[in-house]
C-alpha cells in the first residue's frame, strides 16, 4: 500500500488552476471597466457641443431603400448599408420636435465606445491582457476616435467593423477546418464593405496580418478557407465598384487633386438623378 506521505501533494506544487483559459483577473477587469466608462464620458460630453455638420445628413437615406441601392447621389460619399440603418434609427425619434443632435450622434458613440473593448480583445489576443488594457485605453482617449464618435457619420461604426473582422478572423484561424466560423468572417467583411469604403480598403491587409501572426503549424491549413473568404468579399462588393470610384472621381475633383478632369468627373458621376447640380457644385457644370 502506497505510504500516507507518498499519497499527498507536495506542499510545494502549485494547485491545479480551476479558472478557463480566458478568465480575466478581477484587476484587469476593474480597470477594463474603468476604461469603458472613461470612453463613454469622453464621447457624451461632446455629442450635443456643435451644430449638425452638413455632411452629416449625407450619412442618412433620405430617400426609397430602392434608390438607395441602386445608387443615390449620396452614394458617391457613403455606401448604402450605413445609411439604412442610421436612415431606421432616424425614424425611431417619436419626439414632436426634430430629433435633436445627441439621438443623430447615439449610435457613433455607441459605437466609439465597442470599438475601445474590441481594440482590448484584439490586444489580449495578440500581446496580452497588459497590452490590450493599453489599446483600449489610447483608443478612448486618442482625440480623433473621440470626435469621430461625436458625428452622425459612418466612421466610428466602420472602426468597430474592422476590429470585429480582426477579431473573427483571428478566432477562425484557431479552427480553419470550421467553415461556419469563416462564413461569420465573410459577412462581417462584407457588411464592412457596404458601410464605408476606406474601411473595406483596409481590409486587404487582413489576410496577409492573419498568415503572418498565425503560426508555421496551422498555416498549410489556413490558405484554403482563407482565399474562399476572400473571394466571397470580393463578390459581395462588386456592386460597390461603379459607386466607389464614382465617388473617388468626384471627391477629387471637389478637392482639385489627382489630375481629375471635367470631362471623366461628368462622365463618372453621370447615371447619378444629380449629376448636372453635382458637377456644377465643384465648378464643372
Amino acid at each position: 500500500a502506497p505510504s500516507p506521505s507518498a499519497a499527498a501533494p507536495s506542499p510545494s506544487a502549485p494547485a491545479p488552476s480551476t479558472e478557463p483559459a480566458d478568465h480575466l483577473p478581477r484587476g484587469a477587469a476593474a480597470a477594463l471597466i474603468a476604461i469603458l466608462v472613461v470612453a463613454a464620458a469622453l464621447r457624451l460630453v461632446s455629442v450635443a457641443s456643435f451644430t449638425i455638420n452638413p455632411d452629416e445628413p449625407n450619412s442618412f437615406a433620405p430617400t426609397s431603400v430602392e434608390d438607395v441601392l441602386a445608387g443615390d447621389d449620396n452614394s458617391l460619399l457613403h455606401p448604402p448599408l450605413y445609411r439604412l440603418a442610421a436612415g431606421a434609427w432616424l425614424g425611431l425619434w417619436s419626439g414632436e420636435t426634430a430629433a435633436p443632435r445627441w439621438w443623430w450622434r447615439l449610435p457613433s458613440v455607441v459605437l466609439g465606445v465597442l470599438a475601445v473593448w474590441l481594440a482590448f480583445v484584439l490586444g489580449r489576443r495578440l500581446a496580452g491582457t497588459h497590452a490590450g488594457l493599453v489599446a483600449a485605453a489610447l483608443l478612448a482617449a486618442l482625440p480623433s476616435a473621440v470626435f469621430v464618435s461625436d458625428l452622425a457619420k459612418p466612421y466610428a461604426a466602420a472602426s468597430a467593423l474592422v476590429l470585429t473582422v480582426l477579431v473573427a478572423a483571428g478566432w477562425a484561424a484557431d479552427r480553419p477546418e470550421r467553415s461556419r466560423r469563416w462564413l461569420i468572417v465573410a459577412a462581417l467583411a462584407a457588411a464592412t464593405a457596404w458601410t464605408d469604403y476606406p474601411a473595406f480598403a483596409a481590409l486587404l491587409f487582413v489576410p496577409p496580418w492573419l498568415v503572418w501572426q498565425t503560426g508555421a503549424a496551422k498555416r498549410r491549413a489556413l490558405f484554403r478557407p482563407l482565399a474562399a473568404t476572400a473571394a466571397l468579399v470580393a463578390l459581395s462588393a462588386l456592386p460597390l465598384l461603379p459607386l466607389a470610384a464614382a465617388g473617388v472621381m468626384f471627391s477629387l475633383a471637389r478637392s482639385g487633386a489627382g489630375g481629375a478632369t471635367a470631362g471623366a468627373t461628368e462622365l463618372a458621376v453621370a447615371g447619378y438623378p444629380s449629376a448636372p447640380a453635382l458637377t456644377a457644385s465643384i465648378g464643372l457644370g
